[in-house]
């Protein structure tokens, strides 16, 4: 299995560097003609997954400030050269997220074997990184390349910045206030922390904060 870890190069010229360097092997999959749209009713959850696109599985993990609209800028190119597959984690998007407890790994790997395509190339950006990890350790059969970007990782020791900014972020929510914990998330994780809203492009504000107002973990 080949891991491949950055976000420097284009996510689609990276996984054909890999197939064409003999670094992975997908397994061609059924053709799917048509978009698919479900709700994956899997153990305990109804898991919003996105199929379109026919060839080698690829299946896209979003991050954790957004669900997987994060992935529009990249979806055509991607079902017109493979069968791709996005999802929303559980609590993110339009999955549900039952009281039960839960792990997005395990979430993940039945999602993998309801798909039945064998093993998938798995691109996945920071909390999503994580998740993507986590199903290559534990089960690397149904793993054939990883492309991450900004992977999380397990007992990674984060900045007194960052840890300020969870706290802030846990302020709002506990005073009902969405939209200032939206600004927090925002202000860390788009803008940075040497860059103002301004020089941000303000499309991409908008639609992470959309994400963000539906994440419900």
């Amino acid at each position: 299995m080949q891991i491949s870890h950055g976000g420097s190069r284009g996510l689609l010229s990276a996984m054909r560097s890999l197939i064409l360097q003999g670094r992975c092997s997908l397994r061609r999959a059924s053709p799917v003609t048509r978009r698919e749209a479900v709700a994956a009713r899997l153990p305990g959850v109804d898991l919003y997954v996105d199929v379109a696109g026919e060839g080698a599985p690829v299946v896209f993990v979003h991050a954790g400030i957004c669900d997987s609209r994060m992935w529009e800028p990249q979806w055509a190119a991607f079902t017109a050269a493979y069968r791709a597959v996005r999802l929303d984690l559980r609590g993110f998007g339009r999955s549900s997220l039952p009281p039960e407890p839960y792990s997005h790994g395990r979430d993940l790997v039945a999602l993998l074997e309801r798909l039945g395509t064998g093993p998938v190339a798995l691109v996945a950006a920071s909390y999503g990184g994580g998740v993507a990890l986590e199903v290559a350790v534990a089960r690397p059969d149904l793993v054939a390349a990883l492309v991450l970007a900004d992977a999380a990782l397990p007992g990674h020791a984060w900045s007194d910045e960052v840890k300020a900014s969870w706290a802030e972020e846990e302020a709002a929510l506990e005073r009902g206030d969405l939209d200032a914990a939206v600004e927090v998330n925002l202000r860390m994780w788009v803008d940075g922390r040497r860059r103002p809203p301004r020089a941000v492009d303000p499309t991409v504000r908008e639609r992470v904060g959309e994400m963000l107002s539906g994440v419900k973990v």
